[in-house]
């Protein structure tokens, strides 16, 4: 009587092998996953031929680099947005200073001191507002940085002459 040894067939749970080939990362090769599972190699390469994994695992990945794009998308709108509001509020601030300094001159003749302080003081907020629309029109897709800004249109809604007695 001679021996047989009879080979059990080992059953692979191949949804499982699938999966692991098609969401790994960084991506398995089907010969690394066959030696790491114990797997025929000729086998995982049948399976894999006839389920076309590498297509699954193409759009799979696709898929995932979308959804990250995506919510990548949507916190710089979200910062977009935030910063806005922030230049929004800093651009109605410095006009209101900056009308109240024209209110100020038109109000009463200026003393020679109070009228080079008030001279001091409008370029700088005025190259403050400029520097904060320039923001503004960055953020928003707008202007590009050598851009240039009509402060006067942007600064009053209505014009306004500078008084008789404010010598420039």
């Amino acid at each position: 009587m001679t021996d047989t040894v009879v080979r059990k067939r080992k059953r692979h749970d191949w949804p499982a092998i699938r999966e692991a080939y098609v969401t790994s990362s960084p991506p398995v090769s089907l010969r690394d996953l066959a030696r790491a599972r114990s797997i025929n190699l000729r086998s995982i390469y049948q399976h894999s031929a006839a389920e076309n994994w590498p297509q699954i695992r193409e759009d799979y990945h696709g898929a995932k680099i979308a959804a990250t794009a995506e919510l990548l998308a949507v916190r710089n709108a979200e910062q977009t947005v935030n910063s806005l509001s922030i230049v929004d509020e800093t651009i109605l601030g410095l006009r209101d200073t900056i009308r109240a300094v024209i209110d100020e001159v038109a109000s009463r003749p200026l003393s020679a001191m109070e009228t080079e302080r008030l001279v001091s003081v409008f370029p700088s907020l005025a190259t403050a507002l400029d520097k904060v629309t320039r923001a503004r029109e960055l953020l928003t897709g707008g202007a590009d940085s050598r851009s240039q800004v009509d402060l006067a249109s942007l600064i009053l809604s209505r014009s306004v002459e500078p008084p008789a007695h404010v010598s420039e």
